[in-house]
Parts: C-alpha cells; structure tokens; sequence
C-alpha cells in the first residue's frame, strides 16, 4: 500500500513538471550541441569584455544583423545580466520601437536618440559575420562595438570576437550536447531515476538493513542521495551556471534525501 502511495506522489510530480514546464519554457533551443556550445563562448567573451562600471549600468543592445532568429542576441543578452556588469533593455521593446519610430539601423544619431529614449548608458550594435558547421569543426564570429552615450567615445571599439569546438569528445562538448536537450526529459529522467532507484534495488537495500547497524543506515542514505546528486550534476553538464541552476539542483538533492530516507524506512518497516 505504501509502495503505491509512493509511486502516486511520484507520478503526480512527474506530471506537473511536464505541463508546468510546457506552458511555460519560452527559451529558445538550437539542437546542433556544436552550435550550442560556440553561441555561448563567443557571447560570454562579449560579455567579460565590457569594462566593469561603478555601479551596473542600462545597455541597450540592438538585434545583431545576420542573426535571424534572435537567439544569438538573446544568448548575448543573458551572458550579459549573468556578468553582473548591465542590465538590459528587452529585446522585443526594442524591436518595437525600431518598427514604430521607423529608425534606420545604418543611422547612427537615430540609434543613439532610441538608447537615449531607454535612458541606456550604453548602444551596442553588431553583426553576426560567421556562424557555419563542418564535419570538424563549428565556428561563430560576431563583429561588435558598444557606445558610450555619456562619454561620446566607444568604451568597446569595433572587435571580432569567436568560438569554436572541435568534433572531439570533450567537457565542452558533453556540456553543449546536454544543454541542447529538452529541459523537460532531463527533468523526468531525473525523477524517474531517482523515485524508482531505490524500489528497484530493494531486495539489496534490505538485505544491507538485517545488520540492524545505524551505521550501515546512514552509508545507505549517503549513497543513494550522492548517486541522485551525481546524476543531476551529469544531466546539467557537471557545470552550476546560473542561480536557477543551483536552486533546481539543491531542490533535487533535497527532494532525494527526503524520498530516500521514506523508502528506507518503510523497507526498514516491512523487514520486521
């Protein structure tokens, strides 16, 4: 009875994440893990390369030329808010406004009168000039230089900056191809795994529990909870970085220690 009751809570958790992640997942997803991985490389050194203000600043970063989608202005946008250095003007207000006020892109005075009317510090304008894949290697280079409205000068002159990732088995590559894939079945992977791990291994457990040892109790607590935390660290790519990141990976630890230890009590339960 007990057993069913678990696998109900665990089947009503597994549930919800689907639909509440399905209504609500609005991050854009490219599925080649190469491109993945060169996207975020070439916009974090973006990002590392603005200097550091007194205190953070407004940028507003026009959609990159070349960038079809906007997922690579996006990707920027993000490496950008995660450095800590400047906030940014969503992309689509600034979509907006370029279709409203009809500014022409190649008109610099237009430009800095729209940053001007976000009250930004800062106009960042750029181009996407390669962004290709071959059977050996993917590449993106994206041209880029940032003014400074208060200065009149560019605190980032026109620079190249790029990515690449070799077609190898790497950490870099794990790390993308994990990130290319669907945060929802990672997430019931996860679940499944975890609530169904123990259950499945409970002729061992409770062989290991006859030693009436607290303990042998406490090593089997320790394990099963480490193997949950090791498979949730594997499916973010053995790397924490954001603040969600962390949240979504502590929640799951505690979630493991807690249906762990039910299941070894009630096995404990049913021993005697």
């Amino acid at each position: 009875m007990i057993r069913l009751i678990y696998l109900g809570i665990l089947l009503l958790i597994i549930s919800g994440a689907w639909f509440f992640l399905k209504e609500n997942s609005s991050q854009p997803v490219i599925e080649d893990p190469f491109k993945v991985y060169v996207m975020e490389e070439s916009c974090r050194q973006i990002a590392q390369s603005l200097p550091d203000p007194l205190v953070p600043g407004l940028l507003c970063l026009l959609p990159l030329s070349g960038d079809s989608y906007s997922l690579i202005t996006q990707q920027l946008i993000r490496e950008i808010e995660n450095s800590g250095k400047y906030k940014c003007i969503s992309l689509s207000d600034i979509q907006s406004a370029l279709e409203e006020k009809k500014i022409n892109l190649r008109n610099q005075e237009d430009l800095e009168n729209l940053a001007k009317d976000f009250q930004a510090d800062l106009l960042a304008s750029g181009k996407v000039v390669r962004f290709s894949k071959s059977e050996e290697l993917s590449e993106l280079m994206i041209k880029i230089s940032v003014w400074s409205l208060n200065r009149k000068d560019f605190i980032l002159p026109e620079k190249i900056f790029s990515g690449s990732l070799k077609k190898e088995f790497s950490l870099p590559y794990y790390r993308a191809w994990m990130a290319s894939q669907p945060t929802t079945g990672k997430l019931l992977l996860w679940l499944l795994l975890t609530g169904l791990g123990p259950l499945l291994l409970s002729t061992p457990l409770s062989k290991a529990l006859d030693q009436e040892s607290n303990q042998v109790n406490f090593l089997l607590l320790l394990g099963t909870c480490s193997a949950s935390f090791f498979l949730a660290l594997a499916l973010v790519g053995f790397q924490i970085s954001d603040f969600l990141t962390g949240f979504i990976v502590t929640i799951a630890l505690l979630w493991a220690i807690l249906s762990h230890y039910v299941v070894l009590s009630w096995l404990e339960y049913i021993r005697k």
